[in-house]
């Protein structure tokens, strides 16, 4: 189970908390239903007669997602897209949204560093996440990588970006088994 946010746990529908708590918020991928806990039961965050809560203030959960299950080779120092890790969604003022970002790379024989950056369209950099190395061998790791932001309206773009000033880093390293996944999710009023 890992957690993202505020507190969101990320499920499945078989490993769901065993003590839940009011007002506790899960995330089941296997269902793809955001979930809040009303002191008796789950209840899926559109069910809005059960929730007890005023319609704007409930978190909507997921609202979009990309995957990749092909690996992209990069070697440039220059940032790149990564292709096919891009989202694009509406966003109403005055919400809180939770961009997440999972993939695995794999860096080559060379030291140096790889840089994995949430952007805007404009290439303004919201979140960055930085991997050394400074022996010369393969090595795989995995990156999640977070960021909120408010104060957006309307239509929104962010994508992933890298960078690397070895010779060789595989950004990511994907499968349809093991894919590089980028999402979005509301979570409720700022």
């Amino acid at each position: 189970m890992s957690v993202i946010g505020h507190g969101v746990e990320i499920v499945t529908s078989s490993t769901r908390p065993a003590s839940p708590f009011d007002g506790m918020q899960i995330y089941e991928t296997d269902t793809r239903k955001m979930l809040v806990y009303n002191s008796s039961a789950w209840v899926e965050v559109n069910d809005l007669d059960n929730l007890g809560a005023a319609p704007a203030a409930i978190p909507r959960g997921l609202i979009a997602e990309t995957k990749k299950t092909v690996t992209q080779n990069f070697t440039s120092s220059s940032p790149a897209d990564v292709t096919g890790l891009s989202l694009t969604w509406t966003a109403e003022s005055n919400r809180l949204y939770l961009l997440a970002l999972n993939m695995v790379c794999a860096k080559d024989f060379n030291p140096g560093i790889g840089s994995i950056s949430i952007t805007d369209a404009s290439n303004n950099v919201k979140a960055t996440s930085l991997h050394t190395s400074t022996s010369a061998f393969v090595f795989f790791f995995t990156v999640y990588l977070t960021t909120y932001e408010t104060g957006l309206s309307g239509s929104q773009t962010r994508k992933v970006r890298v960078a690397t000033t070895s010779s060789n880093l595989d950004a990511p390293t994907a499968s349809v088994t093991q894919p590089a996944t980028f999402m979005v999710f509301d979570m409720g009023v700022a």
